[in-house]
């Protein structure tokens, strides 16, 4: 799962919370839909962002075994990835490689 976040948080309607606004992501049209844990290449791509800074932030999870399958509750990442991204104005922003990482 990929999203792309901003990094200025907002205030709530009520001014009680700050958040982060997400952006969605999807792969791009056309290109097979590849694994990126088995270090293959995947490409996507975001709905159109105003200039700022961002956080791209990467989950993935390998598949589950029957016996992860009999249990509930929530279940951690096997990699993540956390990575800024600065969109400009005068130019669209530069390709972005991430690298996912093993939890523990």
């Amino acid at each position: 799962m990929l999203s792309v976040q901003s990094l200025k948080p907002e205030k709530g309607l009520w001014g009680q919370h700050e958040y982060s606004t997400t952006f969605d992501s999807q792969l791009i049209a056309g290109k097979p839909q590849v694994s990126v844990i088995d270090a293959k290449r995947a490409e996507f791509t975001t709905e159109a962002l105003m200039p700022g800074d961002y956080q791209i932030k990467v989950v993935a999870y390998k598949a589950m075994t029957p016996e992860e399958m009999r249990l509930s509750g929530i279940r951690a990442p096997n990699y993540t990835a956390n990575q800024k991204v600065t969109v400009r104005k005068s130019s669209a922003p530069d390709m972005v490689v991430i690298e996912l990482k093993a939890t523990k």
